[in-house]
């Protein structure tokens, strides 16, 4: 993978595994850290940064199913890959950690070059939904609305603010405040003091997660050291401002950055939203559909218009069993937004192939059907810059059998009648390996049962009392609190998601499918 070297923390008792597997990842790139047990890599997760952690099971004085917990309750790391990689093979164990959060299970003895390609496609998917939710946060670009964070020293005496600039500033002069201030969302450009020492030299994970998410300009003088503004351009920041007495230039400067920012995210949001206007695909949807043994809604709601990359489809094969398909398009850069309908458009016409060529074996397993999607998209380069989540559903027209099978896509939920279940399938993200084995569950539902599925449009929104982002558990609180209703739909289910959460807005495109079992 080109770029920077991605940090991996592997974790396992057993020195020669250790070793092992340090010295494998090192010679595929990979900057690799070592941890004897769950304390150890706890101490070291919270000094440094790192983008995926490859754990043991069973070890002494802090196992993976504790250390997992640790690590996802940590803000920085809630959506960081964690991959087990242990040799206990009960099915019950696996359960319990995927929904603690784990994203793969590797068994020992394992293929090396099947851990690479796993771990490589976790790092792809990490990175997409980061550049997703920045991308996100971009599109709503006001310099009136958000805010520059000041960074700077205590003993400094030299301010910012000033009833001239575009911005309020927020000013912090430690760590603790700055923490406080890296997830309120408010936050468009980061201006660091150079003489602030206290972030580049002793806040090395705090500046790394700041550098990575936001924007960045340094402030210097007119005899700041090469050295220095050499080592600011390796850590990613291109803004540099000039700290002048005359007080009106250095205003300018910053006012600068925010117009040439607020131009270039202006031409961006005029051309989507010139796409969404001549689009063919229209975005918005409710459908209602009722089988002899099923019924099932689906609501779907585009972000402020502009064509996003959530999409469905419903295909009714030759004995009336339906084929539903839910996926999200995630681009790599701004411009794979662009032509994110033409690669819907693409994957609709690959599944209408194989639906209508009467491939009955192919069409009816969802496995199989998206191996076969994966292997046309892999191979077709013009499709490099956009990867996707997709989950496919069959809906036996004869009984209640329900198969169901996914690419990277969110866990759905099952309402069994008592209680809310998360269906722990793991498939890794379309286009990004050639070969994917696509593990598929097949349930046999009773009148009653529901599942839910939902893309990350929900489970990524704000509450806006907390200004905490909801995740999978809310969506599930809600399902929960709902399933009593016989006639449940989709509209009732997110009326309640937005009550019961205080969201005011969505910021991503939304999809959500709610099937009932009719017996």
């Amino acid at each position: 993978m080109k770029g920077r070297k991605y940090r991996i923390l592997v974790v396992d008792d057993e020195l020669i595994i250790r070793k092992l597997v340090g010295d494998f990842l090192r010679q595929k790139g990979f900057s690799v850290t070592l941890a004897k047990n769950g304390l150890e890599a706890v101490k070291l997760a919270e000094k440094s940064v790192f983008d995926l952690f490859l754990s043991d099971l069973h070890m002494p004085k802090m196992g993976g199913d504790a250390l997992i917990k640790n690590i996802k309750n940590m803000p920085e790391y809630k959506h960081t890959p964690f991959l087990f990689l242990s040799g206990d093979t009960n099915k019950e164990t696996w359960l319990q950690n995927l929904n603690s959060g784990a994203d793969d299970f590797i068994l020992k003895p394992f293929d090396p070059e099947v851990l690479y390609l796993k771990i490589r496609a976790n790092l792809k998917k990490f990175d997409l939904r980061k550049e997703i939710i920045n991308t996100g946060k971009k599109k709503i670009f006001s310099g009136e609305k958000g805010c520059i964070l000041f960074v700077k020293t205590p003993e400094n005496s030299y301010e910012l603010n000033d009833k001239n600039l575009i911005s309020k500033v927020i000013t912090v002069d430690n760590e603790a405040d700055l923490l406080n201030e890296i997830n309120s969302g408010k936050i468009w450009l980061t201006i660091i003091d150079e003489e602030a020492k206290w972030f580049f030299e002793h806040s090395n994970k705090t500046k790394k997660l700041f550098l990575e998410q936001l924007s960045a300009a340094v402030l210097i003088s007119k005899d700041s050291d090469s050295k220095n503004l050499n080592s600011y351009i390796d850590a990613g920041i291109t803004n540099f401002i000039l700290k002048l007495e005359e007080r009106d230039i250095v205003i300018s400067q910053i006012n600068s950055i925010i117009r040439r920012e607020n131009i270039i995210k202006t031409k961006y949001l005029n051309a989507l939203k010139t796409a969404a206007d001549n689009s063919f695909i229209r975005m918005d949807y409710y459908v209602d559909y009722t089988m002899p043994h099923f019924s099932f809604s689906l609501l779907h709601q585009p972000f402020e218009s502009i064509p996003g990359g959530d999409f469905y489809e419903v295909f009714t094969l030759e004995d009336n069993s339906k084929i539903i398909v839910v996926g999200d398009v995630m681009g790599k850069k701004w411009d794979a937004w662009f032509f994110v309908s033409s690669y819907i458009s693409y994957i609709r016409s690959l599944i209408k192939l194989l639906a209508h060529q009467r491939f009955t074996d192919i069409v009816s397993h969802p496995s199989k059907l998206l191996e076969n999607l994966n292997k046309f998209i892999y191979k077709d380069a013009q499709l490099s810059e956009v990867f996707t989540t997709l989950s496919v559903i069959y809906l036996n027209e004869d009984d209640t059998i329900l198969r169901i099978a996914s690419a990277g896509a969110q866990k759905p939920l099952l309402w069994d009648g008592k209680e809310v279940t998360t269906l722990n399938i793991i498939g890794t993200l379309m286009g990004i390996l050639e070969e994917v084995d696509y593990h598929e569950l097949e349930l046999k539902l009773q009148e009653g049962q529901k599942l839910l599925l939902f893309t990350d449009g929900y489970n990524e929104s704000t509450n806006s009392a907390t200004g905490a982002m909801l995740d999978n558990t809310d969506v599930a609180r809600s399902f929960g609190t709902m399933t009593n209703r016989k006639e449940l739909s989709v509209k009732d289910l997110e009326n309640h998601l937005i009550l019961y959460n205080h969201i005011k807005k969505f910021d991503d495109d939304r999809t959500m499918l709610l099937i009932n079992c009719l017996g």
